[in-house]
């Protein structure tokens, strides 16, 4: 059983949609700040990595180290709907996934087959 933040638990169907679509396992990757700011509230979110950024880096490398910032920039490339739609094709079953907040600050994902 492994806990993930959604996010991260998300990244798979990002990399495998950007494989689908024809993106190399060595294909570059930035990993740089970022940010973001929510039309409707004006609130900035700045995504950030565990450990500082890395620059450029492959989709495989980013992929390994669970790349927040390289990962977004490549969903942004990818495009949403691509990535949405490879999730909707490849995600397990719904009875499979137990969706849980324990509390923490972030919600977690369980996967208990």
């Amino acid at each position: 059983q492994a806990r993930r933040q959604p996010g991260s638990a998300f990244k798979p169907f990002a990399y495998g949609a950007a494989l689908e679509a024809g993106f190399p396992p060595d294909a570059t990757l930035y990993d740089y700040p970022v940010e973001f700011r929510d039309a409707d509230t004006g609130k900035l979110w700045r995504p950030r990595n565990y450990g500082g950024y890395r620059g450029p880096v492959s989709l495989s490398e980013s992929f390994a180290r669970s790349l927040n910032n390289a990962t977004i920039r490549l969903v942004d490339e990818v495009g949403v709907e691509r990535v949405i739609d490879w999730h909707v094709e490849h995600a397990p079953p719904a009875e499979v996934l137990c969706h849980r907040c324990h509390g923490d600050e972030h919600p977690s994902l369980n996967f208990d087959p």
